[in-house]
């Protein structure tokens, strides 16, 4: 057989077939991408699937997603790894790893020098998990991609990621200069958290995508997070909604935005503060400092906070309502906001230079997305 690339899914995964699986992976010497996800795993299936990944040398990318029975079946999963010595991409998500399960899986990362994806995502794994997951990477100089979203705990509060481990990644983001996209989301980092990787964050020259959101940020971390940007030329996207920035916060990243020159955020192209508290002040001094930077395509905020009347004093929005240009904006809202809307995507259209559109998504949340692409009538 030549196949590279084999993508297995199942409900339940039972020992005969996880032994048929392992039986499967000893026949494909060629074999450079495996994904097996979204199944429970029964008792002894994850260590008849861990002995068979050693068969796998030659894997290049690894995508498991598990609701796995024991904590041993994990460690057998982690301990599978250092096996995989050509590893470029690895993906692991299990509901159930316990602490001889993480520090194991760091010890692997170690002998996975060739990593440049690495998303991490574990529940129930202790409340050391946050801590030795942080410090797992720190041996990878040449990652580009880390996802540590909701890592850590059952509930993702008090047990997860949190400040403890937002300190112990500090360290090592500092030893990650290639790294161009960081995931963070739903962690519980608050105000403490992002305080504590505040320094780290402004030696990601790199870094072009940032994930913060879900994260109590409040105000006091978005000051700290607006400092930080500063600091990174090549961000492009910057997620920070279902934070409480609140008005203060908005202020200090609106400040930060405005009195910057052209050589810093010169590559941002999209902001998403949704569900952040920003109310009407902060949420319009933040559109006004961004729709006058010219690499801005994407905005997301609640439409309720900035206001149609404000959008019409700013000339956003011009009172014909006509389409120009042969574009139309996509728009799901109410029926009778429609019109108004459609004139607010014409307006940007003609304050950017650029095919811009608003499209209204989950009308009960009225948000507003200003973007690039849009659609030819």
């Amino acid at each position: 057989m030549h196949t590279r690339d084999l993508r297995l899914r199942f409900d339940t995964l039972y020992v005969e077939a996880a032994h048929a699986i392992a039986a499967l992976l000893g026949q494909l010497p060629g074999l450079e991408e495996l994904h097996v996800g979204g199944c429970y795993l029964t008792p002894g299936a994850a260590e008849v699937l861990g002995a068979g990944l050693h068969l796998a040398g030659n894997l290049t990318a690894l995508d498991v997603c598990f609701d796995i029975a024991t904590a041993r079946g994990a460690l057998a999963l982690a301990e599978a790894l250092p096996s995989l010595s050509k590893l470029s991409t690895l993906r692991m998500c299990l509901n159930t790893m316990g602490e001889p399960g993480v520090h194991s899986l760091a010890g692997a990362l170690r002998l996975l020098p060739g990593l440049r994806t690495l998303k991490l995502r574990f529940m129930n794994a202790g409340a050391d998990a946050g801590r030795a997951v942080a410090d797992a990477p720190r041996f990878l100089r040449h990652l580009t991609a880390l996802d540590l979203s909701h890592c850590g705990s059952a509930s993702h509060m008090a047990d997860g990621f949190g400040v403890a481990g937002a300190r112990a990644l500090a360290p090592t983001l500092l030893q990650l200069p290639h790294l161009a996209a960081l995931n963070l989301r739903g962690n519980e980092l608050g105000a403490d958290g992002v305080q504590a990787l505040g320094g780290a964050l402004k030696s990601l020259h790199s870094l072009t995508a940032l994930d913060v959101s879900d994260n109590d940020v409040q105000a006091e971390g978005t000051q700290v997070l607006a400092d930080a940007l500063r600091s990174l030329p090549r961000l492009a996207r910057l997620e920070m909604g279902e934070n409480h920035v609140g008005v203060a916060g908005a202020l200090a990243l609106a400040e930060a935005l405005a009195v910057a020159g052209a050589d810093v955020f010169p590559a941002l192209a999209t902001l998403d503060l949704r569900a952040s508290a920003l109310g009407a002040e902060g949420a319009q001094a933040l559109a006004g400092a961004l729709l006058a930077r010219p690499s801005l395509r994407t905005l997301r905020v609640d439409e309720a906070a900035l206001g149609v009347d404000w959008m019409a004093a700013t000339g956003l929005m011009i009172p014909s309502g006509t389409l120009r240009g042969g574009w139309t904006p996509t728009l799901r809202y109410a029926q009778e906001r429609a019109a108004r809307l459609a004139a607010f995507a014409m307006g940007l259209h003609g304050r950017l230079g650029a095919e811009s559109a608003v499209q209204c998504l989950d009308g009960d949340l009225a948000r507003l997305v200003l973007q690039h692409e849009c659609a030819r009538v």
